[in-house]
């Protein structure tokens, strides 16, 4: 298994080393307005734009992983208060009706 993991790492470090390669034309980068604009390698912004792009979805993700841990939270606790209640209904004691009506 070990072997598949490696080889899988070696797969895409190539792939990555190709693209590298085959997208080393620089580019003008103007990041502010009144800035002169900077000169990288095409494959420089594609692989920021995707990392970027990555650590918004999984900021994005670990947001709403928190809502649902508060939702499940407080679902929790309100399912025990309504156990708890149960409980507490099911032991009130009995009265007799009947000795009330007859």
């Amino acid at each position: 298994m070990k072997i598949i993991g490696t080889l899988i790492k070696t797969l895409i470090i190539a792939i990555i080393v190709l693209f590298a390669a085959f997208n080393m034309q620089p580019v003008d980068i103007k990041y502010f307005f009144n800035k002169p604009p900077i000169q990288v390698p095409l494959f420089v912004v594609i692989l920021a734009s995707f990392i970027l792009g990555i650590l918004i979805t999984a900021f994005i993700a670990f947001v709403e992983k928190l809502k649902t841990n508060r939702e499940i939270s407080k679902l929790r606790k309100e399912k025990k208060e309504l156990e708890s209640e149960i409980v507490r209904l099911k032991n009130l004691p009995l009265t007799k009706e009947l000795d009330k009506k007859g």
